[in-house]
Formats: structure tokens, C-alpha cells, sequence
């Protein structure tokens, strides 16, 4: 008579190996994941900076008063500079390293560039006179 000895299961050994190179693919992935994300939060929220300017000129026309771009780096924002141009958290514009850059009422700009950062990034955006269209450097 042969006896068949079937496997019911899977042993403690197999089981760790399985985890120990799970545990070893994981380390290795994970920070190459968060970089990544990082990198695609910082795309989308310059293309939306880069959206809001390009469409700034006409909102400035919209409003019908001239509007500097250093007004939303100043400590005393007023409420109409704020409510043109809104950054993402954590951006700022760097107030030092940009150009003077005036809309005047009619949506025409004075041209310039425009330095913006977030955290140890920054973002260059040269503005060309009279549309101010936009330009990543």
C-alpha cells in the first residue's frame, strides 16, 4: 500500500523568506515613490501658478485698476491683490529676486521676471511686455 503525503500549507521558513524579500523590495521602492509624487505635486502646482498668470492680464482688465505682481509677496496684502493671483501652499514670491512688474488698467504689463519658491525650489517665469505671456526659464 503507498501512502501519499500531501502538503497542507506552507512552512514558517517559506513564509519568512517571502516577507524578508517583500520587506526588502518595499525599502527599496518607497522613497523613489514619495520623490516622485513630490515631483508630480510640484508640476501641478507650478502649471497652476503658470495657468493664474497667463490669465492675469485679463482679470486685471476685469477689475479695472493697475496691479503690481510684488503686491502679493508684500506682508500687507489687500484683499483685491489676494483674490488675482493665488498660490498654492507653501509658494511664495520672492520679492528680492523679481522684477517690478505693473498691470496697468487695460490688462498691458510692464514685463519682467517673476521668481517663485517652495521650500528649496523655485520657479523663474520671465514675462514679456505687452501681454505678459508666461515664459519658463
Amino acid at each position: 500500500m503507498l501512502f501519499v503525503r500531501t502538503h497542507r500549507g506552507y512552512t514558517l521558513i517559506e513564509l519568512l523568506v517571502v516577507l524578508a524579500i517583500m520587506g526588502l523590495l518595499m525599502g527599496l521602492t518607497t522613497p523613489r515613490l514619495l520623490q516622485m509624487y513630490d515631483s508630480v505635486n510640484f508640476s501641478l502646482e507650478r502649471d497652476d501658478i503658470l495657468y493664474q498668470l497667463e490669465s492675469l492680464p485679463f482679470a486685471v482688465y476685469q477689475q479695472g485698476r493697475a496691479f503690481s505682481l510684488l503686491d502679493i509677496g508684500a506682508d500687507n496684502i489687500n484683499s483685491d491683490s489676494a483674490s488675482l493671483l493665488q498660490l498654492p501652499n507653501g509658494w511664495e514670491l520672492n520679492t528680492r529676486a523679481s522684477s517690478e512688474i505693473i498691470y496697468n488698467p487695460l490688462g498691458f504689463c510692464s514685463g519682467g521676471e517673476a521668481v517663485f519658491t517652495r521650500g528649496d525650489r523655485e520657479l523663474r517665469v520671465t514675462l514679456e511686455a505687452p501681454m505678459c505671456r508666461p515664459e519658463v526659464q
